[in-house]
């Protein structure tokens, strides 16, 4: 552990302004910084400063934070005190403690002004789903280990989705070693057969389900848990305490009804072989089951016992086709608990396809929760990303929504025409990288100014708002590289509210900075004075009377409300900043020449889109290929899938192909489909893009 405490403390000493650990901290200080920063944020430096704000000093709760990985779940890290004196009642009185302080937290009884404040902004109620993990820093036999966590999972705390976990020395460097070095799956493992003689195979590929041992399964949960197990499965395992005690009962009271009243478990393997009762998998993972297995690896029982594992192989020789159909495995066999917007987002093919983008500009796209970056492979802050931050950066830039962007994440990745609008559109490297490192630089000012500034406002302007940031920046944009745009703009009347304008969302939505160049250098601001000096234009000329205009009609609203409406910052924010930019473009303050520091000039006849007009930004190209195929399906007595199948639909409507050769290795159609249907299919595409 302490080769992570050194790395961690660099990292805090790299980040001006925070300074709340150092070599001479104490583990339990230093601990729970670590486990959020790795667990919540996948190592992250451009979060620290998030972690340090869940950070609660001098209370039994270390840390309050609400969950990256799992929406409408609140997480409580306590680092236990003096590990080496651990025992059974130790613990069992911690339970009992942090359990007591949890309620007359919630209740307002308790007088630490930090938890209440933090229980307040976070609206943590007695019905929230809430984790609590204890971290203990220290290295135990697995049987000690397995009897104190079977302890903390069946402690019943007075709240109703309450769950209590408890990490030790192994398990946090797992998680911290699965970041910097992940797996995407366990290379070569073995399960032992229940029963030999009962195989049943299906497909030509020869998938299987046979029945396991359930002993074998618990060794290889203790061997691989962190080490890719779980790397295909859509989610972490998540508590649930009906569920949990009803199988955890199965498991020590009816072992021999387990295969009965269990689903069992589903892997993906790339090839396996069968020796009398081994099963040996080859580069295998758990695709449905984690919650089965977790409790099975975590309880200690004597009567080994059977349960079902069916055992998916590659159905062809496509690695795109094989990842579909496993994605569609995973979503459709994971029903036993909700599955999370991101989740269900996470194995879309253009989900896929942007994930290969952002690899192309050397960046790591996380798009499903548990998966891990490889720190070796991308040390730099700018080097990580995840896709629903990078759609809330879209959705701000592009499509000026940083209010809804911030405040409604999942109701932006779930709502249909928004995904689409967000992920099925063209989008330059350059800028997408850009997005990076303004993440990093702006960060960077966060912690600056919160160090160095006296202004209360800046402050909570820099501590609120980065998607408005990410909204203006994307407009001073539009203005600078779209004359047309500007010119709509400069000449509407901003003495009416903007909503009373049709036209204004039509420009607002335009992808116009999208497919083309944007910035001179997505590196520019790595610059700290480039990128302050950028930043801190936005705040002086746009932001900070804007603001205070705004308090001073809503004496009872803050920045949080301030920055997460989209209508004050059409009304309030743009508005002005239309006035003021028509004022100043390139006389008095000269916008346009300080602009053109940052952006590129771009000739007109290269902007794929200058207006609503000539955007022929769609999002019913599928709709339109559905339509057709029904018409042909009636029109020639066919089955509709004969036209193409969803999954050739869904490749036809990420890769867009225009000629047969596409069709036959982006589209995945047959040469009869190609033949029959083909012209028509290119026909259709070709309407949905960018010429």
């Amino acid at each position: 552990m302490k080769a992570f405490y050194e790395r961690l403390i660099r990292m805090y000493n790299d980040i001006e302004g925070i300074y709340s650990i150092d070599d001479d901290s104490s583990p339990e200080e230093i601990l729970p910084r670590l486990f959020i920063l790795y667990n919540n944020f996948n190592a992250d430096e451009t979060y620290v400063e998030q972690v340090e704000e869940s950070i609660i000093s001098g209370h039994l709760f270390d840390a309050i934070a609400e969950s990256e990985q799992d929406e409408d779940l609140y997480e409580i890290v306590h680092a236990f005190k003096n590990p080496e004196d651990l025992t059974v009642e130790n613990l069992e009185s911690l339970l009992s403690d942090l359990d007591n302080q949890l309620v007359e937290s919630i209740n307002k009884s308790v007088a630490h002004k930090g938890v209440l404040e933090k229980f307040k902004e976070l609206n943590i109620q007695a019905e929230s789903n809430i984790k609590v993990s204890i971290l203990i820093n220290l290295d135990i036999l697995a049987h000690d280990k397995s009897n104190y966590k079977q302890i903390t999972n069946a402690f019943k705390s007075k709240l109703i989705n309450t769950n209590y976990y408890v990490l030790f020395q192994d398990d946090i460097e797992e998680i911290v070693d699965d970041v910097e070095n992940p797996k995407l799956s366990v290379p070569r493992g073995i399960l032992t057969l229940a029963d030999n003689n009962q195989i049943l195979t299906h497909g030509e590929e020869k998938s299987a389900i046979v029945s396991i041992s359930a002993k074998s399964l618990k060794e290889a949960y203790l061997s691989y848990s962190t080490k890719g197990l779980f790397a295909s499965n859509l989610r972490y395992y998540v508590k649930s305490a009906k569920i949990d005690k009803e199988i955890k009962n199965s498991i020590i009271s009816e072992p021999s009804n387990f295969w009965y009243f269990n689903n069992g478990i589903i892997v993906t393997c790339s090839n396996y072989e069968i020796k009398g009762n081994t099963l040996v998998l080859e580069n295998f993972s758990i695709v449905n089951g984690g919650q089965t297995t977790n409790l099975i690896g975590n309880t200690d029982f004597d009567d080994d016992f059977s349960l079902l594992c069916k055992i998916i192989l590659p159905q062809t020789n496509d690695s795109e086709t094989n990842d579909d159909f496993l994605a569609k495995v995973a979503e459709a066999s994971n029903t036993q608990k909700p599955i999370k917007a991101r989740d269900l987002i996470a194995n879309m093919p253009e989900q896929r396809k942007l994930k290969i983008q952002y690899k192309r500009i050397d960046v790591f796209l996380h798009v499903k929760r548990g998966e891990k970056i490889d720190k070796n492979i991308y040390p730099e802050k700018w080097q990580n990303a995840s896709n629903d931050e990078v759609g809330q950066m879209i959705y701000s830039f592009i499509y000026q929504k940083p209010g809804s962007a911030k405040n409604s994440k999942s109701g932006m990745l779930m709502n249909k025409d928004k995904y689409r609008l967000i992920y099925e559109n063209q989008y330059s490297d350059t800028l997408l990288l850009s997005f990076q490192y303004i993440k990093v630089a702006f960060n960077d000012w966060k912690a600056y100014t919160k160090k160095h500034s006296e202004d209360m406002i800046k402050i909570a302007m820099a501590s609120n708002s980065i998607f408005m940031f990410y909204g203006i920046i994307g407009m001073l944009a539009k203005l600078f590289i779209n004359k047309k745009a500007r010119n709509f703009y400069f000449t509407m009347p901003t003495f009416t509210s903007l909503n009373q304008i049709p036209e204004f969302y039509d420009w607002m939505v335009l992808n116009d900075v999208g497919y083309t160049e944007v910035f001179l250098d997505p590196t520019l601001f790595s610059s700290k004075h480039l990128s302050f000096e950028f930043f801190d234009f936005i705040y002086e000329t746009f932001l900070k009377s804007t603001y205070e205009k705004f308090k001073k009609d809503n004496p009872n609203f803050g920045p949080g409300h301030f920055t997460k409406s989209d209508n004050f910052y059409y009304d309030r924010v743009i508005r002005y900043l239309i006035i003021n930019a028509k004022t100043n473009w390139n006389i008095n303050d000269n916008y346009e020449g300080f602009l053109s520091n940052y952006f590129v000039q771009v000739d007109e006849k290269l902007l794929k889109v200058s207006s609503p007009e000539d955007s022929q930004v769609k999002i019913g190209l599928r709709e339109e290929l559905i339509e057709y195929r029904n018409r042909k399906h009636k029109e020639l007595y066919i089955k509709a899938y004969m036209v193409f199948k969803n999954t050739q639909l869904d490749r036809i409507v990420l890769n867009k192909p225009i000629n047969s050769e596409q069709l036959k290795h982006d589209g995945g159609l047959t040469f009869d489909q190609i033949s029959k249907f083909g012209d028509d299919i290119i026909g259709i595409v070709k309407k949905y893009l960018i010429q």
